[in-house]
């Protein structure tokens, strides 16, 4: 009896020590392009900050085999072994069961299991929500914009709708991403949305999202990292007070955000720079046209929150509006992760919208002055 307990026992050791679930995969990689060789292909866990494989680049082929215990979001991108240069872009796909092939000659389609047939169906849907603004106005932002304000030209009427239907699509975009997340929430394609589509989430929204995953992925190193983040844009979310920073005058004398904000008006303040397009864009469609629009209301203010010296630029687009210059530190004491940024103040210095774009910052300020009077 005692022998046959050691050797159940023993069994039962080597079952746990094994994993249960582990499964095989290959990827390939082929093109005709025969300068890829002598470049080494790197398959890189984009959740884990990892690389479970580097393979040489034969005759315009990559092969690559291996085990994993769970499917993961991974790029492949093409290295030079001597100068240590990246060729191309990266690849984004799913790590799962089976092989998987990336076809470099087909404008890098890749085919494979499920999830990266799901994971195709999704990006192919989020490019054609996009290609619905004019391709014109999306190809280059910010030599369009850049163009327009130093021939002191204004937007035709297309880019203005352009400019006012991205809010709408990109909220399109948030709940097909939230839905394709809790339908995949504890595989690579799950992981693959969080690493990619959360960059507007709330902290409640990340929160909520992570509570649908394992022990495991809250482990993961950018799951970790982005719940970092969360937590510190808690302490700058709507409903907390503002965070004061200190930045300069277009004349050069010390400011401090705490001199506009909480002074018993509301605030909109514009978090940008002078090399971003899609500042420039949010500025000429939405704020100066509300500037003038609310300029004989005392309780309405605008100021601009530069990253870098903006005079000549805030100038040529006719800013008039004050900026407070050099708050590089602003990005993270408010966990910015991404420009414009533009952030509703109330009257007493309570953060009340953030994220705003296009529409939704003149929809959010007639909602706060009706609930404040």
């Amino acid at each position: 009896m005692n022998k046959l307990r050691k050797f159940i026992l023993g069994c039962g050791l080597l079952m746990v020590s094994v994993p249960m679930y582990a499964f095989e995969y290959r990827i390939i990689s082929n093109a005709s392009d025969s300068t890829l060789n002598g470049y080494d292909c790197v398959l890189f866990n984009i959740s884990d900050s990892f690389t479970p494989h580097m393979a040489e680049v034969q005759n315009g082929v990559v092969d690559i085999t291996g085990e994993s215990e769970r499917s993961f979001p991974a790029e492949l991108y093409f290295v030079n072994r001597e100068s240590g240069g990246q060729r191309g872009s990266r690849i984004a796909f799913i790590v799962e069961p089976g092989t998987t092939v990336v076809d470099l000659n087909e404008n890098v389609l890749v085919t494979g299991g499920s999830l990266n047939q799901e994971l195709r169906n999704y990006i192919n849907e989020i490019e054609a929500y996009w290609k619905s603004i004019s391709a014109d106005t999306l190809a280059n932002p910010k030599d369009m914009a850049m163009s327009k304000v130093f021939a002191n030209e204004t937007a035709n009427q297309e880019e203005t709708a352009n400019a006012k239907e991205t809010t709408t699509l990109k909220e399109t975009i948030k709940l097909k991403s939230k839905k394709i997340f809790k339908e995949n929430a504890n595989n690579g394609l799950g992981e693959y949305i969080l690493m990619t589509a959360t960059q507007d989430w709330s902290p409640d929204e990340w929160n909520e999202a992570t509570q649908l995953l394992d022990d495991d992925q809250k482990d993961l190193e950018a799951i970790r990292t982005i719940t970092s983040r969360m937590d510190r844009l808690r302490n700058t979310w709507e409903g907390t007070h503002f965070v004061d920073f200190e930045g300069k005058s277009v004349d050069g004398q010390p400011m401090k955000l705490s001199d506009y904000v909480g002074k018993g008006e509301f605030v909109i303040a514009d978090i940008w720079s002078s090399w971003c397009g899609a500042c420039i864009i949010e500025a000429q469609e939405t704020l100066i046209p509300l500037y003038h629009k609310y300029s004989d209301n005392p309780n309405v203010k605008i100021i601009g929150i530069a990253l870098d010296d903006v005079r000549e630029m805030a100038k040529k687009m006719g800013m008039p509006w004050d900026q407070l210059m050099n708050c590089d530190k602003v990005m993270g004491k408010y966990a910015i992760n991404s420009i414009p940024e533009i952030i509703l103040f109330g009257p007493d210095g309570t953060i009340l919208n953030r994220h705003l774009r296009g529409e939704e910052v003149e929809e959010k300020l007639k909602a706060a002055m009706t609930a404040n009077n």
